[in-house]
């Protein structure tokens, strides 16, 4: 390689992105039988992912510089041994005149290794001791993410979604009411949120959007069928209302019409057979789980959803369309959900 600092020492990094990317440190050892009095050596650091190579060059430098600063002393003490007087140093350039011929020719003894140099029996033990170190602590900086599903233009992470939130609206408004409430979500249809205080019906809207294919960073607003809505606003239902977290009676209150009978009302919408609303609800039940699993679960869900309802798109006839719901064990509820999310792909 041709790469070299300006200055000969000193860290210098350089990279292929179809192989590696290499971070050398590049300094010289006093040698009293070396050509120029000195040998010049290199650590160098070697990593696939250069990110991380550049984002840890301060740490991996200071590191490799504790190796190089000993090895420094210990060899210029070996050639002050070695050179104590100007007559001595004479000598040796005398001789080393006097053979540069024949080391040139390969004659020449071979170069002395670091145990001669340090005059440290133990020295390869020690570097081996410090290179460990140096590779454990770029291990343990190491941060990495998981990724689930393929990748979506219009997935995004919602910093403030709570699954804890979607719990505990399953927990007070019984499963009957969650699926109702699912599937107006997921399928585009009008759902109120209702609350006297806005912070906590946002709160609520941000969770809920965990499902849904939205892109609040390219449009800040909910979706038209997601309604933030107040106490002195107009009632729109079905309906959730979110009391104060802080009140000793139920927080969530599902209402599906404005009767207030709840599944015995026969004009209060109910809930239509949606397989994705059921594995929707299968995971929320799943309580053996660590939560951030259940998040993703949801979210690699979602993105299942969206990305048959690009292929579902693609199907023209309605004898086609059949064909691909009964193949895929989906309901006419699932159609719905499919055509609302073909609207974000």
């Amino acid at each position: 390689s041709c790469e070299i600092s300006a200055n000969r020492e000193g860290p210098m990094i350089f990279s292929d992105p179809t192989v590696s990317s290499v971070l050398a440190n590049n300094f010289f050892l006093k040698d009293s039988r070396a050509r120029g009095f000195q040998r010049y050596y290199s650590i160098i650091v070697v990593m696939s992912e250069r990110e991380h190579l550049i984002s840890n060059w301060h740490n991996i430098n200071t590191a490799v510089s504790q190796v190089i600063e000993p090895l420094q002393n210990m060899a210029k003490d070996k050639y002050n041994l070695e050179t104590k007087t100007l007559m001595d140093l004479k000598e040796k350039c005398e001789s080393l005149r006097a053979n540069t011929f024949n080391r040139r020719r390969g004659s020449a003894k071979a170069a002395r290794n670091l145990k001669d140099l340090t005059m440290d029996p133990n020295i390869y033990e020690t570097i081996h001791v410090q290179f460990v170190r140096i590779l454990t602590s770029l291990e343990k900086s190491l941060k990495e993410k998981v990724l689930s599903g393929q990748p979506m233009k219009s997935s995004v992470i919602f910093p403030k979604a709570s699954i804890e939130t979607l719990l505990k609206i399953l927990t007070q408004i019984g499963l009957p009411n969650f699926k109702i409430l699912l599937y107006h979500l997921l399928s585009g249809k009008t759902l109120q949120i209702k609350s006297q205080i806005r912070h906590l019906s946002r709160k609520v809207g941000e969770s809920l959007c965990i499902m849904l294919p939205n892109n609040l960073i390219r449009n800040p607003s909910y979706f038209a069928n997601l309604v933030l809505a107040t106490n002195d606003m107009e009632d729109i239902f079905p309906q959730l209302i979110v009391g104060p977290e802080d009140s000793s009676e139920s927080q969530y209150v599902f209402n599906s019409c404005s009767c207030h009978k709840g599944l015995t009302c026969l004009h209060c919408p109910h809930m239509i057979s949606s397989n994705f609303v059921v594995k929707f609800c299968k995971i929320f039940n799943n309580l053996k789980i660590p939560k951030t699993i259940q998040e993703m679960s949801i979210r690699s869900f979602g993105e299942m959803i969206l990305l048959q309802s690009r292929v579902f798109v693609k199907i023209k006839t309605t004898s086609d369309k059949k064909i691909f719901l009964n193949k895929n064990g989906l309901t006419g509820g699932d159609e719905e959900i499919l055509n609302f999310f073909k609207l974000f792909s």
